[in-house]
């Protein structure tokens, strides 16, 4: 009885040392998982405070004497409409990448031109920096 309770014994030993080895290359596989989505969390969120400064900025306001700015926008449709509005432009930016894509540019060209077209379909202050544009179409 001795010889089937050691064989017992290794074996649940060595599914144990298999199981413990798994873990440790999953739980660093997690922990870099985490780390990548993290960075793309505080690129994403640079983009949103970029994006915000320019709604800031944007054609809807003006700026008074003191130099405050103040929203010509009524407060109640303005978060729906700016949605709306960035929406469109996105599916325009997007559509016309691929568009240039398909006729042969290469994907750096393609960004530009389209952040080209974007600027003459909605003005100036549509338009995104290449870092932008990379993140944004890739």
């Amino acid at each position: 009885m001795k010889k089937k309770e050691k064989k017992k014994q290794k074996k649940k030993d060595k599914a144990l040392r298999h199981s413990s080895g798994e873990s440790k290359s999953s739980l660093k596989t997690l922990e870099k998982n985490v780390k990548r989505l993290e960075k793309e969390i505080q690129v994403r969120d640079a983009v949103i405070q970029d994006l915000n400064r320019r709604i800031d900025g944007g054609p809807g306001t003006g700026k008074t004497k003191t130099g405050t700015i103040t929203r010509q926008k009524s407060s109640r449709t303005s978060v729906a409409v700016a949605q709306r509005k960035a929406w469109k432009q996105h599916s325009y930016l997007r559509d016309r990448y691929e568009y240039h894509l398909n006729a042969g540019r290469n994907k750096a060209s393609a960004r530009l031109l389209a952040n080209q077209d974007l600027r003459a379909e909605y003005g100036q202050g549509a338009g995104y920096t290449e870092q932008e544009l990379q993140h944004i179409l890739s």
